[in-house]
């Protein structure tokens, strides 16, 4: 009962987010179905199957109601699209920086031709690099209200933005640091840690190796430039330059292993302390979110004794996040290639390690099984976003991944010691040569002629389909496999059989 409500609710919000206008006549039909079912079956025939589809009709009303709600457009700066205003607010959250400096606002004063009222909305700034402004500062930012759009090539980035309530953007304006100090004293510090963890970063190690260290330790906002993001994308490692599961992972057993003087349930509860501070300081993508919110389930399970289910609980990690914010289900790329590969971790590695049964259990089977999984989970969807296939995305990852763990402890080392002048010079040494290597393999293998090829998927109507036949597919294999194989071990075959 708790998949079918679930995939009803999740069904509920994909009608909505695609037939906008039938999303209020279908919840009300479904709502009124549920009803006369509940009644007929409780009065007239008694049926085992009526819970679950009143459930279901129920789930499915609560999926459409919740993004019809949420997709309500935000009109308080809609008279004023297209004009020059000066806006008043403070930036809510931590700066991007690239070439130029992004910044989302929350807009409290709205002064337009000496008429002064307020409102409360969020606009995306893409203001120059000076003067330099943080979180919590407050501004008056003078420039021309637009509506975002569609990009070239046809991504709707409007509705990108729409997925975090930001309806108008500003580029190039004026801007003006009014005050500081305004917002969260608890996310000031945050961002004030991270940001003197970067600055150490960038002070030790060339900019391209610092860029990439500070996306895999503390989810850097300052990118790679756009020569070397193509570089990844060619070589297939991309995934590494920013936060992922894995990080969330290591700070929750860190953070346990760190209080092991104290009883275990401290050490659980300032675990969880930690993956929020965490969440809030990388950024709170959706990727971070949903393992932070599966450690956290992890953590429950053992406190109480219960067994934890991963197949259920990333479920249960993507209704609660749909329901908070139901605009991601079809408007966040992160989100869905992350739930993806999560899916791939889950059901594709038991599928390849018995493929791969020849090789010897270790690292390299580990990696391997890894990287064959997930980029099969992530293919369709990632060829729909980017059009980009990397013919040696395995071998690179082969040889990349298995040191990131390396990278990052050596990453964080160079952040507690790297002030101290000769420790730090002989950390900073061992971090660019590992930095250095990734770097030396991506350039190597992208060099190879047709290393990328471009196979565009032109409509998510075509990436649906090729879901459903890797469901059909798992389900021969798992069949055939557990055939042809009984030399497998007993643990091998019980994981491909119950993946949760």
């Amino acid at each position: 009962m708790f998949y079918a409500g679930s995939l009803a609710f999740l069904g509920g919000v994909t009608l909505a987010s695609l037939f906008s206008a039938l999303a209020w006549p279908l919840a009300l039909l479904a709502a009124l179905l549920a009803c006369f079912l509940l009644v007929y079956y409780r009065f007239v025939k008694v049926s085992s199957h009526a819970g679950l589809l009143f459930l279901i009709l129920l789930a499915l009303a609560v999926g459409l109601l919740r993004m019809s709600f949420a997709s309500q457009p935000d009109r308080t700066l809609a008279a004023f699209v297209g004009q020059s205003v000066a806006l008043k607010g403070f930036v809510v959250d931590e700066p991007s920086i690239k070439k130029s400096r992004s910044a989302t606002l929350e807009v409290h004063t709205l002064s337009f031709e000496e008429q002064n009222f307020s409102v409360r909305t969020r606009v995306r700034l893409s203001a120059d690099l000076y003067p330099e402004f943080d979180y919590g500062d407050e501004i008056i930012a003078v420039g021309t209200i637009e509506k975002p759009g569609t990009l070239p090539g046809g991504f709707d980035y409007g509705a990108y933005l729409a997925k975090d309530n930001i309806y108008y953007q500003m580029y190039r304006p004026q801007v003006e640091v009014v005050s500081k100090g305004k917002g969260s004293v608890i996310m000031r510090a945050l961002f004030s840690l991270k940001g003197g963890a970067l600055a150490l970063i960038n002070r030790n190690l060339p900019k391209d190796h610092a860029d990439l260290l500070g996306g895999m330790l503390v989810g850097g906002t300052s990118a790679l430039d756009a020569e070397l993001a193509s570089l990844f994308r060619v070589a297939g490692i991309i995934h590494i330059v920013v936060l992922s599961g894995y990080n969330i992972s290591i700070v929750a057993r860190s953070i346990v292993r760190l209080f092991f003087f104290v009883p275990k349930v401290v050490a659980q509860v300032m675990s969880v302390i930690g993956i929020i501070a965490f969440v809030a300081m990388a950024g709170a993508s959706a990727t971070i979110i949903r393992a932070a919110l599966m450690s956290m389930l992890a953590l429950f399970a053992e406190r109480t004794g219960r067994e934890y289910r991963v197949t259920r609980a990333l479920v249960l990690t993507a209704v609660l996040m749909i329901f908070h914010n139901p605009k991601i289900l079809l408007f966040d790329p992160s989100f869905q290639l992350s739930f993806l590969a999560t899916l791939g971790l889950i059901y594709g590695v038991p599928v390849v390690n018995l493929w791969l049964r020849g090789i010897r259990k270790g690292v390299v089977r580990e990696a391997a099984a890894t990287t064959i999984a997930t980029q099969l989970f992530v293919l369709p969807l990632l060829l729909y976003y980017t059009g980009e296939l990397s013919l040696v995305s395995l071998p690179v990852n082969l040889l990349v991944v298995p040191l990131v763990p390396l990278v990052m402890a050596a990453g964080l080392l160079l952040v507690l010691v790297g002030f101290v002048p000769l420790l730090g010079a002989l950390v900073s040494f061992a971090a660019y040569g590992l930095l250095a290597y990734v770097f030396f393999v991506a350039e190597w293998f992208a060099a190879i002629p047709y290393a990328s090829i471009l196979l565009p998927i032109s409509s998510l109507w075509l990436v649906a389909p090729l879901y459903l036949l890797y469901w059909y597919w798992y389900k021969k294999l798992k069949t055939r496999l557990l055939v042809r194989v009984p030399a497998a071990s007993q643990l091998e075959r019980a994981s491909f059989v119950t993946p949760d």
